[in-house]
């Protein structure tokens, strides 16, 4: 096996790797989590234990 071949067989699989994580994403299986997943960012943290809220008023 020559360094061309290993280089092609090493993109082979990453190509491969790179379709299944497609499929598993977008798969029907994960569509709920991966929904949850995507509102965490908009979710409203609250106060943080132990830290004083100053008042500008």
């Amino acid at each position: 096996m020559t360094t061309a071949d290993f280089h092609s067989l090493l993109t082979l699989i990453g190509i491969i790797a790179f379709i299944a994580m497609v499929i598993w994403v977008f798969g029907k299986k994960q569509r709920t989590q991966m929904d949850r997943h995507a509102l965490i960012p908009l979710h409203d943290d609250g106060p943080i234990p132990g830290e004083q809220t100053r008042r500008t008023h």
